[in-house]
């Protein structure tokens, strides 16, 4: 775990080293115009916040309807553009052509699921089911929790049809219902 702690920092450190280098190139290229450049990594970020709001308002669309790696890179690819700098800039804006995007949806796609696979596994550690699969609700719930089963589809060995897989939730079998229906509604 240190030792991802410190390539995340040896990472940030020559990314910013990196984004001053082009700004200090950009700005003499400018004939040393300073504020403009600075003025100029300001609006791209600003562009860049705009497009990530875009972006996110359609998210839940194109996850469900299309292809998640892709939009995962454009997310990400806009999040770059907001970063103050003008390296990062030109990734981010790279990143949101769609040929760009299918070619690394693939890479998103299984970074997406490993990402899913820990928060899974986290999540059932946080509430005493050891990775979703059992636990201190075992006896009330009548010998398991709904995800014992197998745990969820991104933990070890997913319950095909999940949550309605051995040992979980019920589908509805198609009988009818035996009960008495109340009506609600007010009279006048």
């Amino acid at each position: 775990m240190r030792m991802m702690g410190c390539f995340s920092m040896v990472v940030l450190l020559a990314v910013l080293t990196g984004e001053a280098f082009v700004y200090a190139w950009l700005a003499r290229a400018m004939d040393n115009e300073w504020l403009g450049a600075a003025i100029a990594m300001i609006l791209l970020s600003v562009a860049g916040y705009r497009l990530l709001r875009w972006r996110g308002r359609r998210m839940a669309v194109t996850m469900m309807g299309g292809d998640p790696g892709r939009a995962f890179v454009h997310m990400f690819g806009a999040l770059l553009i907001v970063i103050p700098g003008f390296a990062t800039g030109a990734i981010g804006l790279l990143l949101q052509l769609p040929p760009v995007g299918k070619l690394f949806a693939g890479v998103a796609r299984k970074a997406m699921m490993r990402m899913a696979k820990a928060a899974a596994g986290k999540m059932g550690q946080g509430l005493g089911l050891g990775g979703l699969g059992g636990g201190p609700f075992g006896p009330m719930a009548g010998g398991g929790s709904p995800f014992a089963g197998g745990g969820s589809p991104f933990a070890g060995g997913g319950v095909p049809g999940f949550p309605f897989g051995a040992g979980g939730l019920k589908p509805d079998d198609g009988r009818r219902f035996k009960g008495k229906t109340i009506d609600t509604t007010a009279e006048k």
